[in-house]
């Protein structure tokens, strides 16, 4: 209908518009659609159907195929040439579409921690942490580096201003005072750097297995002269020794010991 008059249009003609899509197989995908153009037959006002949801107007890229750039870049350290060359466009074209590097980052990471979920209202301080925090692992864990990345880059994501301003008020209800800011640095610090480590190690996952077995090995023999070593050992190191599925709940309950030891400790300074 007329955004006019609201009377009924009727087809005009149509006009073809060609859009690179996601690749597929790992081809190159082009999409020819054709846009319909619509006439009304009171006020002879013309306007084409709504393409919004496939594609910016008058862009190039379908948003699969700029969701696909964007996480090719910022996440799997693509270069933009070979994205391009995935896509079947120009370099010019992908930075129009998705920005430089440091900009696709920042939108790769802000879509992340919208799967998240995080808290933007105030509450119990340690309530809030573990809303926060808890739910974050496994999201960030399977996109590697993004811990990292929070951790020296947070400042410049300005949707996360909302969650910020909810867990220093959070902290500040509790009775932390002046140092509330660093009592907040220090959970969300201590998160992301668990999180990070095992990025790491995860970069490395097809040495894990051999890695663990030297060590242990190591380990057996410094523990038959070191309790200490001996406890670490079967109690810490043994875990994260088995299957990949083992390691990750193995993970889980050493990240969760750490979130939660560290509010322990902070807890002690408000008595």
């Amino acid at each position: 209908f007329c955004t006019g008059c609201g009377t009924m249009g009727r087809l005009k003609s149509t006009v073809a518009r060609l859009l690179a899509h996601a690749p597929i197989c790992g081809r190159v995908t082009r999409l020819l659609v054709r846009v319909p153009e619509i006439t009304c037959q009171y006020c002879a006002r013309t306007w084409r159907l709504d393409m919004s949801a496939a594609a910016a107007p008058r862009g190039v890229l379908t948003h699969a195929a700029t969701r696909w750039a964007l996480e090719a870049v910022a996440v799997d350290n693509m270069a933009v040439s070979r994205v391009a060359a995935r896509l079947g466009v120009s370099a010019s074209v992908v930075h129009h579409h998705v920005g430089n590097r440091e900009a696709l980052t920042a939108r790769v990471v802000g879509r992340v921690l919208d799967l998240v979920g995080l808290p933007t209202e105030a509450m119990e301080w340690r309530e809030w942490f573990r809303r926060a925090l808890l739910p974050a692992r496994p999201v960030l864990s399977a996109y590697p580096g993004t811990a990292r990345w929070l951790l020296m880059h947070s400042a410049a994501l300005p949707e996360l201003g909302p969650v910020v301003d909810s867990g220093i008020a959070s902290v500040q209800r509790a009775g932390f005072g002046g140092n509330s800011a660093l009592v907040f640095a220090c959970v969300i610090n201590a998160a992301m750097m668990s999180i990070a480590t095992a990025d790491d190690r995860a970069l490395h996952g097809d040495q894990v297995p051999a890695d663990h077995a030297l060590l242990m090995e190591g380990l057996s023999e410094a523990a038959a002269t070191s309790p200490g070593i001996a406890l670490l050992s079967a109690d810490m190191i043994a875990q994260f020794a088995g299957t990949p599925r083992e390691r990750d709940i193995a993970f889980g309950r050493y990240y969760r010991f750490v979130v939660e030891a560290m509010m322990d400790g902070l807890e002690l300074r408000l008595l």
